[in-house]
């Protein structure tokens, strides 16, 4: 048999006991690509789909120690045996996806111009970095008039001045209403306006705080007119430009950003295995696109609700994603260890 040929097909790596790569040799100089095929998944439909392997004359396969060589005429049936076979002893395997940990749409909280986009689709954003800033022109006139106005002192000293006076107006109508050298209602006007003074202060003081309020107030608007990132993350997209208006009702964000570290790994799994399934436990995952091997997992939630339709219930795994090495939105395949 010729042996020239040799293809290696990473994904049957998970069903080989001893985790090694399939190893197909053709004898016709051939090359099939058995890995877009998915063969031990549905050999029969999938080999013969491809049209090409009706013509080989025979076809060698190993994993580890175990061979197995047969004519391309009984490939479907000895194919199917020899997959099976390491797959009865292993743990079960239930389709997953990984996905980010979050996805935000980033939008105004009020109205505005939009001054900058300080990023791009597919950039990534680290934790509190601006990502987009609105024209705060007015905004900035109108904090420097209420901080100019929280720094004025004018009416307070002018009540200050109208309680000293009157004070000073009461004390003398009392000794004149004393010695009976003027009346009662004299002394009683003089009280009256220094009563009226001292409100008058008062006032001027409340004045003054509800300007230091309005300076923070327009701090505040002037902070929201710059929008920061939450968390770090990639941008998934970019909506809106400099020069458009941003508005706080907008149906349309201005920027997608995603969380992948750490990613999510949502599981279906069926009620025959609810509670031997717990938090904490751990989980292989194999991606359908070979990007870092088989990858190590914990259990972080298990839904406490089962859809009765399909009688099947939700599980989400952790996934460590240092580096952004593993894109999310990928299938995969996870076994549980404590599953037979």
């Amino acid at each position: 048999m010729d042996m020239r040929n040799v293809l290696i097909v990473p994904t049957l790596r998970r069903h080989c006991r001893k985790v090694k790569p399939f190893v197909v040799s053709l004898s016709n100089h051939e090359r099939l690509n058995f890995q877009a095929l998915g063969f031990c998944r549905s050999p029969f439909d999938k080999l013969r789909a491809n049209g090409k392997i009706l013509n080989l004359m025979a076809v060698t396969l190993r994993c580890g120690n175990a061979i197995l060589a047969a004519p391309a005429a009984f490939l479907p049936l000895a194919l199917l045996a020899f997959c099976l076979q390491p797959m009865l002893s292993l743990a079960q395997s239930f389709e997953c996806l990984i996905e980010p940990r979050q996805v935000i749409e980033v939008r105004t909280p009020m109205e505005g111009l939009i001054e900058k986009v300080e990023v791009d689709r597919g950039g990534f954003v680290r934790q509190g970095q601006v990502l987009i800033t609105l024209d705060t022109g007015v905004d900035r006139a109108r904090l420097e008039l209420a901080r100019y106005k929280a720094t004025m002192r004018g009416p307070v000293r002018e009540a200050e001045s109208r309680v000293a006076f009157s004070s000073k107006k009461l004390e003398r109508q009392e000794d004149l209403y004393k010695g009976e050298y003027t009346s009662a209602q004299d002394r009683d006007e003089a009280e009256t306006n220094k009563h009226l003074a001292e409100a008058e202060l008062i006032e001027a003081h409340d004045n003054n705080r509800v300007a230091q309020l309005e300076v923070r107030e327009q701090e505040e608007i002037l902070r929201l007119k710059t929008i920061r990132s939450p968390f770090d993350g990639v941008v998934t997209e970019r909506l809106h430009h400099p020069g458009e208006v941003a508005e706080a009702n907008d149906r349309t964000p201005i920027l997608k950003l995603a969380q992948i570290d750490p990613l999510h790994v949502e599981v279906i799994l069926p009620t025959s295995v609810l509670g031997k399934v717990r938090v904490g436990d751990e989980a292989q995952v194999v991606s359908e696109v070979p990007v870092a091997g088989t990858l190590t997992t914990r259990v972080t939630v298990i839904d406490p609700v089962v859809d009765a339709a399909s009688g099947t219930f939700g599980v989400r795994l952790e996934l460590k994603n240092p580096g952004h090495k593993i894109p999310a939105g990928i299938r995969c395949h996870a076994e549980f260890k404590n599953l037979p």
